[in-house]
């Protein structure tokens, strides 16, 4: 089956994709043609557009008729959201897509349905731990933009976010030159690539470039904040937190006790961001206080081959 996409990058086209294609693989599909975050797709079919009718429920409930409906329109404000209603097995069969059908892609505010970001933002900053994987980075972005948690979901998204940040790298070379990088353009694109590498600034500002969203990196040992995409006129913002050598997210939560499954995670850029800020700086000064930062800058080491002492990253970079 044929698609064509209308979206906010203009148009696209998804090729032979087999009807029995899963509904979760299907929004991903859209999702990486479009741009869209799969919780922020609103779909539409038909003429005049409509929203797109998805079955929610088991292959069994599927097949029998049986199951919840509700429109990715809702769903995308997160009355339903996409990625809850992929739990199920339906299938492109089931939700009467015709071949060269017209999908009309929009992104919506994610947020809209969350008691307005719990009622204008009165819960609390929390962090949510990620693993330390060496793509932290990465999985903390796949859970603030897509709530994906554990390896089992979000560890596949960190190979296709490094595929993103080294092909706009590999096409910008002027951009990003050797100077920027501190390593020739096809050298950082083939390092990046790999699943030890860690990504930093550089990365976070292709992510927040791509998904048009500002993304607040809070450091808890200097405290500082960096927004990327800052001054773009992105509509929404996420948060990560760094405590010098790793990365989680952060989210607004109810309380300390509230489930993960109650997180906010993207905001409305603007007046509620700003509010939301001062909830994160306050969690980045109590973890500064406890110290739950290592110090790049004075950290000691010794090598194991000449056992000399080493005395902070720059130190430690001359050595290797």
């Amino acid at each position: 089956m044929d698609f064509r996409l209308k979206g906010p990058k203009g148009q696209a086209t998804l090729r032979k994709v087999p009807p029995e294609r899963p509904l979760e693989e299907f929004l991903q599909e859209i999702s990486d043609a479009s741009g869209v975050p799969v919780p922020c797709l609103s779909l539409r079919v038909g003429f005049p557009p409509q929203p797109l009718q998805l079955r929610l429920g088991s292959a069994a409930d599927t097949a029998t008729g049986h199951g919840d409906w509700a429109s990715t329109e809702r769903a995308g404000a997160r009355d339903r959201a996409p990625e809850e209603s992929a739990r199920g097995a339906a299938t492109l069969a089931a939700l009467g897509l015709k071949t060269g059908e017209s999908i009309v892609v929009q992104h919506v505010e994610p947020v809209a349905a969350q008691g307005t970001v719990l009622k204008r933002s009165g819960g609390i900053g929390t962090g949510r731990i990620i693993a330390a994987d060496n793509s932290c980075l990465f999985n903390a972005f796949g859970y603030v933009q897509e709530k994906l948690r554990d390896k089992a979901n979000a560890g596949h998204r960190a190979p296709s976010y490094r595929q993103l940040v080294a092909q706009r790298i590999k096409e910008d070379p002027e951009r990003f030159s050797e100077a920027f990088l501190a390593k020739p353009n096809e050298e950082y694109c083939s390092w990046i690539l790999k699943d030890q590498s860690w990504g930093g600034a550089i990365e976070l500002s292709i992510l927040a470039e791509h998904f048009q969203c500002e993304i607040a990196a809070y450091d808890i040992c200097t405290k500082r904040r960096d927004l990327h995409g800052e001054g773009q006129g992105y509509r929404t913002r996420c948060m990560l937190i760094y405590d010098g050598i790793h990365y989680d997210a952060l989210a607004l939560a109810k309380d300390p006790q509230a489930p993960e499954a109650e997180d906010v995670t993207v905001f409305p850029a603007g007046g509620v961001a700003e509010v939301v800020d001062l909830k994160a700086r306050a969690l980045v000064e109590e973890q500064h206080q406890q110290r739950q930062f290592t110090d790049t800058g004075s950290f000691s080491l010794r090598c194991i081959d000449c056992q000399k002492g080493l005395k902070g990253e720059k130190e430690t970079e001359r050595r290797t």
